[in-house]
Formats: C-alpha cells, sequence, structure tokens
C-alpha cells in the first residue's frame, strides 16, 4: 500500500511540475530571452521594410543585398529581418521555402516585458541601448536601433507597474549620443489593479525575476511543431493545453505535493500528528494559491478568471488533505501501512428526499414579424459601394417553444451504517472510521408541471422585430 501512495503522489506530483516546466520554458527559453538563430539572406528581388507600429516610413531594400532574417510572424507572408544599418522591420515574402526557413515565430502583438517602473528607471537610464538589450531581448519590436551619435526616441515593450498605485505605463526612452537619459510614460490598461494595490506580498512578489519572466508575454516561439503534419500538431497542442490548465490550477499547490513526498520518508514529519500534518498542508496550500493567485493577475488575467482558478485550486486542496491523511498511521507517522482489518455493520436509517427529473416533450414554432432592411451594393471585385437601401415589412424570423414536463417524486432511501476498523502493518495501531452506504428503495410520483423556454432565430440579422 505504501508503495501504491508513493506512486500516485509521485506520478501526480510529476505531472504538476512537469506542465510547469514546459509552459514555464515556453515563457522563458522561447519567450526572447534567448537570441533566436539569425541567418543571412540575399534578396534576388527588392523588398519594402515595413516598420513595427508605424508603417509611414517605407524604405525599398534593393535586390541584392543581404539581410538578417530573425523570425517570421505566424500565418502571414512576413519575415522580420535587420539590415546591416540596424534597421528591422519585415518584409513581404512569396518565396515559401524563404517563408518556412525560420526557427521563430515573432509574437508580434502580444510581446510585452512587466517589472516594476522604479526597477526599470533604475537599469535603463545612464546605461547604452547594448548594455540594456543584452538583458531584454528588446530590438525585435523598435524600428531603428539607436545611432552612436545625436538623440534618438523609442518606444520599448514593456509594461511597467507604478507600484503606489498599480497603474501601468508604457515607456519612452529618448537616447542621447546612445545612452538613455530621459524617460516618459503612457497610460495603458492594468486589469485588477485595486486588489493588486491593496494585496499583502503582491510588492515583493514583482520585484522578483523569475515571476517578471513568468507574467512577461514572450517575443518569439519556436516554429518546429508547425512545421510538422497537421495531426503531430493536433496531438502535441492537445497535450499542451492539458499541461496548461495543470499548470494553471494546480502549480500553487507545488509545496502541498512536495510535503506529502516527504512524509512518505516518515522522519521529516514524524513529530507531527495527522491533525496537525491537516493543519500544515491547508496553510501551505493556502498560501501557495494565493501567491499564484496575485501572479495570474499580474499575468493580465481578469479577478473573476484567476479568482475562479484560486477557487478551483482551494477545492483541490480539501479534497487532497482529507484523502492523503487517511492513508496516514497517526502513531507510527507512516504512510500506506493501514490495512481494513474489521467491518462491523452499526444500523439502518430510513429517509425520504424530494426530487425531480425533467423531460423533453416537444417542441412548436411561431413566426415573428417586423421589418426587414434590404441593401444593393455595387462592387469590382475590390471595393463594394452601397447604392440602395429598403425596408419591407416581412417574417424576420421565429420563436422555438420547447416543452418540457418536470415530474417530482418522493424517494425513500435506506443507509446502512459501517464501522470500519483499520490496524497499522507496522505498529499494530488501530483506528475506526465510519463509512455510510445509500441506497434507493423506491420512489413515488407525486406531481408534474410543463416548462417552456423561447428561442429566437432570426433570418435577417439587421431586422428589426416587433
Amino acid at each position: 500500500m505504501k508503495r501504491v501512495v508513493g506512486i500516485i503522489v509521485g506520478v501526480f506530483f510529476s505531472i504538476v511540475i512537469l506542465s510547469g516546466i514546459v509552459v514555464t520554458y515556453q515563457h522563458i527559453a522561447y519567450g526572447g530571452y534567448v537570441e533566436p538563430e539569425v541567418e543571412r539572406v540575399t534578396l534576388s528581388e527588392p523588398a519594402t521594410l515595413l516598420f513595427y507600429g508605424n508603417n509611414d516610413k517605407k524604405p525599398i531594400i534593393p535586390a541584392g543585398e543581404t539581410i538578417s532574417v530573425l523570425a517570421r510572424y505566424d500565418k502571414q507572408p512576413f519575415l522580420l529581418v535587420e539590415r546591416d544599418n540596424g534597421q528591422r522591420g519585415r518584409i513581404h515574402i512569396t518565396d515559401t521555402d524563404l517563408l518556412n526557413r525560420p526557427k521563430y515565430v515573432f509574437n508580434y502583438s502580444n510581446s510585452m516585458y512587466r517589472m516594476p517602473i522604479d526597477q526599470f528607471y533604475d537599469e535603463c537610464i545612464g546605461k547604452s541601448f547594448h548594455e540594456f538589450e543584452r538583458k531584454y531581448r528588446i530590438t525585435p519590436a523598435i524600428d531603428q536601433l539607436p545611432p552612436a551619435k545625436g538623440e534618438h526616441t523609442l518606444t520599448l515593450p514593456f509594461k511597467l507597474t507604478a507600484l503606489y498605485d498599480w497603474r501601468a505605463y508604457s515607456p519612452v526612452v529618448t537616447y542621447t549620443d546612445g545612452v538613455a537619459t530621459q524617460i516618459e510614460y503612457k497610460d495603458i490598461k492594468q486589469g485588477s489593479r485595486l486588489i493588486l494595490k491593496y494585496a499583502p506580498l503582491s510588492e515583493w512578489l514583482l520585484r522578483q525575476q523569475i515571476v517578471q519572466r513568468i507574467i512577461s508575454e514572450p517575443q518569439f516561439y519556436r516554429a518546429e511543431l508547425m512545421s510538422q503534419n497537421m495531426w503531430v500538431r493536433m496531438v502535441v497542442y492537445i497535450l499542451y493545453l492539458v499541461l496548461v490548465f495543470l499548470y494553471m490550477t494546480l502549480v500553487g499547490l507545488v509545496p502541498v505535493f512536495l510535503i506529502c513526498l516527504i512524509t512518505l520518508w516518515r522522519i521529516p514529519f514524524k513529530w507531527a500528528s495527522n491533525a496537525v500534518l491537516q493543519i500544515i498542508l491547508a496553510v501551505v496550500g493556502l498560501f501557495g494559491a494565493y501567491i499564484w493567485w496575485l501572479i495570474l493577475m499580474m499575468e493580465g488575467y481578469a479577478w473573476w478568471y484567476s479568482g475562479f482558478i484560486f477557487l478551483f485550486t482551494l477545492g483541490v486542496l480539501v479534497c487532497w488533505v482529507f484523502i492523503y491523511i487517511d492513508f496516514r498511521c497517526d502513531k507510527c507517522r507512516r504512510v500506506g501501512t493501514l490495512e481494513r482489518i474489521r467491518i462491523k455493520f452499526t444500523g439502518t436509517e430510513y429517509t425520504r428526499e424530494r426530487e425531480s427529473e425533467e423531460h423533453y416533450v416537444g417542441s412548436h414554432y411561431e413566426n415573428v414579424i417586423g421589418t426587414i432592411v434590404e441593401k444593393t451594393y455595387l462592387t469590382d471585385g475590390m471595393n463594394r459601394v452601397q447604392v440602395d437601401e429598403t425596408e419591407r415589412e416581412g417574417v424576420v424570423g421565429y420563436n422555438r417553444h420547447k416543452i418540457y414536463r418536470e415530474d417530482f417524486y418522493d424517494v425513500d432511501y435506506q443507509t446502512y451504517k459501517y464501522d470500519d476498523t483499520y490496524r497499522c502493518k507496522i505498529c499494530g495501531h488501530e483506528v475506526v472510521r465510519k463509512r455510510d452506504d445509500k441506497r434507493e428503495r423506491f420512489r413515488t410520483l407525486v406531481g408534474s408541471r410543463h416548462n417552456t423556454t423561447t428561442i429566437y432565430h432570426s433570418y435577417y440579422p439587421k431586422s428589426r422585430r416587433y
């Protein structure tokens, strides 16, 4: 039994740790914190360089120029490239072989680093751009590297948090002769601000580098899996979604699983009775779930969504604590040594409960009269122009009335009560646990009623019903 309990705890703990490693590695190792493999390519035809977030400037890269390919865009025919003069941007590519060659995909829409505003100021002001860039891979998201001479302004992909009110800002850094000399801040949206402002430990968490990397959005994703066939990608994505679910819901309980693994060796927690160990697991689990709740809100999840995950984690914690304690001897503190030696029948209890069942009966349909709006368009294949709009009365949709019959029953139950006696195979300690076996005897129909639900279906989305 001890081996079985150890295997169950070990497997569960390993799955949660694996999910945390996989998803965290996706954020950190592929998240712009490593240098992508740069490939040098000579263009066979001219290309227009489009800048990130600024399409007013469109320099032409002449044919024959050699550029560095950093990554490609997901589901878009663009490559993220860098010229020898420091310009970075995207170019449109029609060559399929060249488009699929990069090993990294650029996360152009969501890449964002998160940290406190005072930490960013200390690490940025007075330092050259290249010093700052070596620690934070930010160059894919900017248009032009700062020149060695003169003044240049850059909007960097950071989400900075002012810890006194937890408002979020985007930094605009001015570089003079290649050194950061001034920072301006633009307001951006920050969810769950009031909760993070008053929650204990939120400021300390945001200052930890590992937390900053977990909550930051990655700039690059590996492209190998995207180049596999459809079935391989489907299997990998399903497994990844399962790991993400475990990562989001159970990582906060890793300290609890770790304590449970330690108790298998008995010595470290030999001093703790089952009641004390339950309190320890509950406190540690509650603290871990609370920390993980704060991290999820810092990552950008809504308070109600992260709160749902927090409550789900607490539910798992409660079930786990009570189930795990049942395998532990309260005298010698060994796990998995209890075996049932005796079952004693103690009595029978009769109860009656009111229950209901719902059955689908059928549906009937009703036409809905309203105003139908009809629009006429002319198109040349590229553009569409509205030339006429008319209104007329007619049937714009229908209501479907679904009818259900709800039956009410008085259900008689018979509950058999038992006292199960367990004995430890090592020390001989016995413990008695009560168990109920509830069985239905019969049910009596006492009444029924019909319920109706109505669903409207429209023939014309732009119509107006009366």
